[in-house]
């Protein structure tokens, strides 16, 4: 068993999901799989943010950005650097600005603690970046 591979294709699963009802999971779904799991809970939060038909109540938002706070890890980071470069191009993304401030607030988090998470997101790609090549 290979969990990394097993990990991936949870990630791809979620990815998948049906959220044309982007409030309920916001308010509901993912605080529940929070319970469970607080990054898989930011990976439905951040999903159902991308895949938005509509722009959401500054509430609905608002309850990301605390979840985010309390629970985003660097990992999250990684992952939302990688949804603002698959979703540039992407006109029915509305929360592009909003993704850019998470990072910002996972990046003012983690200042706190005395780490700068843009350094070590540069460490991280140009290590992953030499065992690709």
């Amino acid at each position: 068993m290979n969990v990394i591979e097993k990990y991936k294709e949870l990630v791809a699963f979620t990815e998948g999901l049906d959220y044309t009802n982007t409030r309920e999971v916001l308010q509901k779904e993912s605080l529940a799989l929070g319970k469970h799991s607080f990054e898989l809970s930011l990976i439905v939060m951040l999903n159902a943010l991308i895949k938005a038909p509509e722009y959401l109540s500054e509430r609905l938002v608002e309850i990301v950005e605390q979840y985010l706070w309390y629970e985003g890890s660097f990992s999250t980071y990684v992952y939302i650097k990688n949804k603002l470069k698959e979703n540039k191009d992407n006109e029915q993304f509305f929360y592009y600005e909003v993704f850019e401030n998470l990072l910002e607030i996972l990046e003012e988090k983690y200042s706190k603690l005395g780490i700068d998470l843009k350094r070590r997101y540069e460490m991280y790609k140009s290590r992953e970046d030499k065992t690709s090549n």
